[in-house]
């Protein structure tokens, strides 16, 4: 079972991600940290909320890495 809103083909290439072009995984990237930010927005428990915007914030700095 998946999320809702994340396609069967999406979910299915998330096991196989060697094939993603970098472009690819730019937009995945960008996609991830703007939804644990999202949710980081929502979050009342403080631990949780720092938490998904430590992830946004790795998903960022990949954009930022994979940029160069």
């Amino acid at each position: 079972m998946h999320s809702p809103g994340v396609s069967a083909s999406c979910v299915s290439s998330l096991h196989d991600p060697i094939t993603w072009s970098e472009e690819e995984r730019v937009a995945e990237y960008r996609v991830l940290a703007a939804r644990y930010r999202q949710m980081a927005d929502t979050e009342e428990r403080v631990l949780v909320r720092d938490g998904l915007l430590e992830l946004a914030g790795h998903c960022e700095a990949a954009i930022t890495s994979n940029s160069r």
